[in-house]
């Protein structure tokens, strides 16, 4: 099995820059169950990985009329809106995860390549993703909670963005330049005869002599529903459109040894090396890495310190790790435990030292 993995070990030394100042060597390769390669080896001076974007849901915006009304009593209320409210997020996305997500953005990434990534890491359909970009110039600053003129239902100050064409760069230079905005959109049908325009409903007066509003329970023309819903199958039913906005960074990963080395008087300048790991998918691409000496290994306790921060801060009860952070701090601790097996697969080992600057090992 390891004399298979020659292939990505490959893969992986092209894309690695490396200035070593000293030595830098790769020790151990292994793959997970989902054909994942992870890389463990020894380091003085410093590695350089290539650049990621980090995806980040952002919170939840909308202004329609609902917001507008809380602004302004008189303001009319969309009557879908105030039939059925605003669609929930489980309903249009069922299963998605809000989780932030980091991704390796190649030099001639496109955006139909792009796409294809964040889909792929969304479990989502492609044409559900959007990539929006300005025309370079900053964003306007927005009101924070405190500050004056801040209301939660005032909307954002209008950014115009563009939907990137599929085969337009989408490399980091256009993400960062260009201030990209990923967006997923979805729409789910609504079936409720609250969406019955009671415009057909009848009034009529009970045994006690007061006036009650009789309406059909079901309808049989588009007219007998509000808005722009219609009638499907004797039910009033409207297609609702959701999207979530997620916002983008890029993520620079390097790793850099302690300064540790000693001189003697017959075996000269001897430094100590830091042993790190790092791991890329199956396609060669970079998804993690760290030094060992910083990674935890003690789950628990980083947990019970993370769980006592979270409520000394918010005042509330927190149970779980964010999931991104859980996900990604177990793998590099396991990984991180397994790497002593891995240095010792001595057959899988190649020279790969690099004696002052290089690039590459």
């Amino acid at each position: 099995m390891l004399r298979s993995l020659v292939g990505s070990e490959m893969c992986i030394r092209d894309r690695l820059s490396a200035d070593t100042f000293g030595e830098c060597r790769v020790e151990g390769v292994s793959t997970d169950g989902n054909g994942d390669v992870v890389v463990a080896g020894s380091l003085f001076g410093w590695l350089r990985f290539p650049a990621q974007v980090n995806f980040s849901f952002l919170p939840r915006e909308y202004f329609g009329t609902i917001h507008q009304q809380a602004l302004d009593p008189t303001a009319v209320l969309d009557p879908v809106e105030a039939a059925v409210g605003f669609p929930n997020i489980s309903v249009v996305f069922p299963g998605i995860s809000t989780a932030s997500f980091v991704l390796e953005v190649e030099k001639d990434e496109t955006g139909a390549s792009l796409k294809a990534k964040i889909s792929e890491a969304l479990q989502v359909p492609p044409s559900w993703v959007g990539l929006l970009v300005n025309d370079g110039t900053p964003p306007p600053a927005e009101p924070q909670p405190g500050d004056p003129g801040y209301s939660e239902f005032n909307p954002k100050v209008y950014d115009r963005r563009w939907d990137l064409g599929e085969g337009d760069s989408a490399g980091l230079e256009t993400i960062e330049a260009r201030y990209m905005r990923v967006q997923i959109c979805n729409a789910s049908w609504v079936a409720n005869m609250t969406l019955l325009n009671t415009s057909i409903c009848s009034v009529a007066l009970d045994t006690g002599g007061d006036e009650v509003l009789t309406c059909p329970t079901d309808c049989e023309q588009n007219s007998d529903c509000v808005g722009e819903s219609i009638c499907v199958d004797r039910i009033c039913q409207v297609l609702r459109t959701v999207c979530l906005n997620i916002s983008t960074s890029v993520v620079q990963t390097n790793l850099e040894s302690r300064i540790s080395c000693t001189k003697g008087s017959g075996s000269g300048r001897e430094c100590a090396k830091d042993q790190w790991i790092a791991k890329f998918d199956k396609d060669g691409l970079f998804r993690w890495a760290g030094l060992r000496h910083k990674i935890v290994l003690e789950i628990p306790e980083v947990y019970n310190e993370y769980l006592t921060a979270e409520r000394a801060t918010s005042g509330r009860e927190i149970e779980a790790f964010p999931e991104d952070f859980a996900e990604r701090t177990y793998e590099m601790a396991y990984w991180s435990k397994k790497a002593d097996e891995l240095s010792m697969w001595a057959d899988a080992r190649d020279d790969f030292s690099s004696q002052g600057s290089a690039t590459g090992f």
